[in-house]
């Protein structure tokens, strides 16, 4: 077998360290030397290209031949719009909206390049306000059978609100913030809950120490007499709904798994409002894709990173450079990139992070091992999960003018002892009258659920949910009031799974238990910093946003984005005094490949 681009001192270590390597098998082709090469084109890799492709102040091209690898079909990454549906109206499948779009100081690069390429943005609806309809769906007490779907109660809405702040904030009624430093690093929100109920009520479940909560808060709101405790359940199930609004959906985990130290305290966002994109946020990172000259190679998955001749360059070799295998399409067909002047890894942190199935094993493999340093930054932090279940209806069902409907849940699919953990179903967004379309959004145990399921059984269990929740049985005396009589069953439904896709591996980066933070979210600008230079690597993506700079927001695209045009900028600066003379390199070895290929 032969080993192509791969030392075998360096080959010997990364097996020592991962065990089996992927490695390149293919006959000898000649290898394709470019000065920079991306790794993804994402919203991150297409800002490093712009940047490195970018007029100097003098008005002349830096001349660089850049080249972008990515593994799948298309560009954008997790910013992906299409029509899945074939109903005539693409839907944005990951990210949609423009977070912090009205920023003035400063704007926010997406905002400003929309402007640019003249698409427009909507941030809010002022001027077209739509309404939402919220029920709670209640089960029959000792039956989970029976439903009943009722207009949110005032008393218990308070209440919610008020169990709330003191279970998941950090504010002046806070019941986890006098824990939050007593606890070890490792302490999730659901530990620190546990921890209170068993201070509280020792022997009792947290389910016990929650209804008992409830109850109090209701008498505190001004609710004394609750005999039948009808307006507890409906207090728990508000505060489910509260929990996925304002915890799962926006932190985008579960409170098992959200670091109680630092989920509320790290992390940076532009101020002012949302926007959506028209057309759709993949297709505004498509447009800067396309609107410069960007030689984008797709269906290369990377096998391997292999930085040794740079780091023997650093050593006094003048043909160091980075050496990145992969593999075209799923196939066997393997090929070699060389970059002179370095390699930007803009490939999302799940891609980073060890196999599943193998922990030992990561893919791609890095040769040699990352520092232990960006390894176990690169480790401790997470991905998320938010799926969305898009469904096509033959007809508008809900009222004019609705643009959401919620469903607070008494219990879902959660467990008997910890009623906080699974809140399916309960925020679904009318994307559309004509063609009818509802999209729910799936966070957290719900959202991991989906995965495991069928398309049909998603669309069969959602449309049961909404039928639970919104049908109206005015005739049988129990109406709630929205006046639906009939909810038809949808023309085709389309399922995200983020996590089974092995370009992503979820959805965005968040700060799991055991964490360092924000700290290590500023291990990879450090490495950047410090090590980019002398090893020709540097990493750009929403996971590296440490907020240094204004705009770079962790979890957003426009953070992924400025990360990339950063990460562009320190390789200029580093590569600053033989650029030129590495470009004319570049041409002398081009022609000599030219005339051995002829």
């Amino acid at each position: 077998m032969v080993v192509v681009g791969i030392p075998n001192s360096s080959l010997l270590q990364a097996r020592k360290v991962l065990g089996k390597l992927p490695v390149c098998t293919h006959k000898m082709m000649a290898d394709e030397h470019c000065d920079v090469l991306i790794l993804g084109a994402g919203a991150a890799g297409i800002g490093a290209a712009r940047r490195l492709l970018e007029k100097k102040n003098d008005g002349v091209a830096n001349n660089l031949k850049v080249i972008v690898l990515e593994a799948r079909n298309r560009v954008g990454g997790r910013a992906w719009t299409s029509d899945e549906l074939q109903c005539g109206l693409e839907l944005d499948h990951g990210g949609k909206w423009i977070h912090g779009s009205t920023s003035q100081n400063p704007r926010n690069p997406m905002t400003e390049l929309a402007a640019r390429y003249q698409i427009p943005t909507t941030a809010g609806n002022n001027d077209n306000p739509t309404e939402n309809i919220t029920r709670v769906v209640l089960s029959t007490r000792g039956s989970g059978e029976t439903m009943q779907s009722v207009v949110p109660n005032r008393e218990a809405e308070t209440a919610s609100r008020l169990l709330y702040k003191q279970l998941c904030q950090l504010g002046q009624d806070s019941l986890i913030a006098p824990l939050m430093h007593s606890l070890p690093v490792e302490t999730s929100y659901k530990d620190c809950l546990i921890e209170i109920a068993n201070r509280e009520m020792p022997g009792k479940s947290f389910a016990e120490w929650l209804e008992a909560r409830a109850r109090s808060t209701l008498i505190a709101a001004g609710n004394p007499n609750n005999e039948k405790g009808s307006l507890v359940a409906e207090t728990i199930a508000l505060l489910r709904l509260l929990v996925y609004d304002e915890m799962e959906s926006y932190e985008g985990c579960r409170l098992d798994q959200c670091s109680l130290l630092y989920t509320e305290s790290d992390g940076t966002i532009l101020p002012g409002s949302d926007a959506d994109v028209a057309g759709g946020y993949g297709k505004l990172v498509q447009t800067l894709a396309t609107s410069v000259p960007i030689d984008i190679r797709c269906g290369h998955r990377v096998v391997s990173i292999d930085r040794t001749s740079s780091l023997e360059h650093h050593n006094g070799n003048p043909q160091g450079g980075v050496v990145v295998c992969t593999e075209e399409d799923g196939s066997n067909s393997k090929k070699r990139f060389v970059a002179r002047l370095g390699c930007i890894v803009a490939l999302p942190l799940g891609v980073l992070q060890p196999s599943v199935d193998n922990p030992l094993v990561r893919d791609p493999v890095f040769i040699p091992p990352l520092p232990e340093s960006l390894l176990g930054a690169v480790d401790r932090l997470a991905m998320c999960l938010m799926n969305k279940i898009e469904v096509l209806f033959p007809s508008r069902w809900w009222p004019d003018g609705i643009g959401s409907l919620t469903i607070a849940s008494e219990n879902g699919n959660a467990s008997n002892d910890f009623p906080l953990d699974d809140m399916p179903w309960s925020h679904w967004i009318v994307e559309d009258d004509d063609p009818s379309l509802l999209v729910c959004y799936a966070t957290g145990v719900f959202a991991e659920r989906i995965e495991t399921m069928s398309n049909e059984d998603v669309e069969r269990e959602g449309v049961e949910a909404l039928r639970h929740a919104f049908l109206d049985n005015e005739q049988g005396g129990s109406s709630n009031g929205t006046h639906i009589t009939s909810i038809p069953d949808p023309v085709r439904t389309h399922v995200t799974k983020w996590r089974s896709d092995p370009f992503a591996r979820g959805s965005w980066t968040f700060f799991k238990a055991g964490t360092r933070g924000m700290k290590d979210v500023r291990a990879f600008q450090k490495f950047n910093s410090e090590q980019g230079g002398v090893e020709k690597l540097y990493f750009a993506g929403e996971h590296t946003c440490d907020g240094s700079v204004a705009g770079l927001d962790i979890g957003t695209v426009h953070g992924a984005y400025l990360s990339g045009r950063l990460a562009a900028e320190e390789l200029l600066i580093k590569n600053g005094a033989n650029m030129e003379q590495t470009i004319v390199d570049r041409n002398s070895d081009d022609a000599a490949c030219l005339r051995e290929d002829t």
